[in-house]
């Protein structure tokens, strides 16, 4: 008998809150919605990568927990993926072309996700200028997108415009980075220390509030990008399970992906860019907030099958073939364990953590 697994809270689209209306994505379109953001991963390594093999994406993809357990488990964020994916590949069809016409997957996505979450209006904002100030992509070639993508947000800004306390409110309700207490608390302590050694005048400076937070996002920032959070169960999915989100075995073509790309100055440029996508979870009470995460898990994606794509490619030598044999022992081996794991044991340790309440307040 399968486990049966706990599920978030249903989360009003933004707009509908503005409206004081209820409107919440059905339960049955999130497994559709793992189709279509798998099928768009396929299509950015396609753009990216290799055509032939782009289907190496998919298999990552496919032989990781994260989606699984975030598609199951309703995470809204799972669902602004979606539109992310197709601002993502618009973006990418932009800076390829040599036009200057409108990209309507560009425009899809940033309104579907304006319109769904008040946290994408900054967020957008500041991937876009940031793309055209580092000349990732041309303001000639994306103006046209960005002019009609306003046209279109203008109803959406005349209700933020009537209901600016909703808006505040909508993006409070995505920043929950300053409401632990424990934060505060900390602050007090170490400047009671320091008082108590003499150091009152020195704690004002060293131990202010402004500095504390600026020290803390930058921590929270690196967080969302070492190794451990992707390949290791640190951080839990669905705040209980015991699978990472991406097999161990795939931090080899993770690594030898993410070498290939520092290689390249414009693919540098990118990857700076796409950290932009970890803001909402950086902005997220836990210090890594996977459902959130999941935003930026394209980029994990894209950088494992760039690395599996090389090694393939160099399978005629004999360490790319030992790599690729290794890589495929290790999450085959990952596998077997997860499903043993998952039929025997995931239940009990759901109700370790949360006894009977499977409905979860999403964080």
């Amino acid at each position: 008998m399968l486990p049966v697994l706990p599920y978030y809270t249903s989360k009003n689209l933004f707009i509908a809150e503005l409206l004081g209306q209820n409107l919440h994505i059905s339960n049955m379109f999130y497994l559709f919605f793992a189709l279509l953001s798998t099928y768009l991963i396929w299509l950015i390594s396609k753009k990216l990568l290799n055509k032939k093999l782009a289907f190496l994406s998919v298999v990552a993809v496919l032989l990781s927990p994260w989606f699984y357990y975030l598609a199951i488990g309703r995470s809204f964020y799972f669902f602004l993926l979606f539109p992310t994916l197709l601002i993502i590949l618009g973006l990418i069809e932009i800076s390829q072309s040599q036009s200057q016409k409108i990209n309507l997957l560009v425009v899809a996505g940033s309104l579907l996700a304006i319109y769904s979450s008040a946290v994408f209006i900054p967020l957008l904002l500041i991937l876009f200028v940031s793309l055209i100030n580092l000349k990732i992509i041309s303001l000639n070639k994306f103006k046209l997108s960005f002019v009609l993508i306003f046209i279109l947000a203008l109803p959406l800004l005349v209700l933020i415009s009537k209901n600016s306390v909703g808006f505040i409110n909508s993006l409070r309700q995505e920043t929950k980075i300053f409401v632990d207490p424990g934060l505060i608390n900390s602050i007090n302590r170490y400047r009671g220390a320091a008082e108590i050694n003499n150091y009152k005048s020195l704690s004002r400076v060293s131990e202010n509030k402004y500095l504390f937070y600026s020290e803390y996002i930058f921590l929270k920032y690196l967080s969302q990008l070492v190794p451990e959070t992707y390949f290791t169960p640190k951080y839990k999915l669905l705040s209980y399970a015991f699978n990472p989100p991406i097999f161990a075995g795939f931090i080899i073509p993770m690594f030898y992906g993410l070498y290939l790309a520092l290689k390249n100055a414009n693919l540098k440029k990118l990857l700076l860019v796409s950290t932009i996508l970890t803001i909402p979870s950086i902005i997220s009470k836990d210090m890594v907030s996977l459902n959130r995460l999941v935003l930026f898990s394209p980029v994990v994606f894209i950088l494992i099958s760039y690395g599996l794509l090389n090694l393939y490619q160099k399978r005629n030598i004999l360490v790319a073939k030992s790599f690729l044999i290794l890589t495929s022992f290790l999450v085959l081996f990952q596998i077997v364990v997860t499903l043993s794991d998952f039929g025997t044991h995931e239940q009990k340790r759901f109700e370790s953590y949360f006894g009977e309440n499977y409905e979860l307040t999403e964080p």
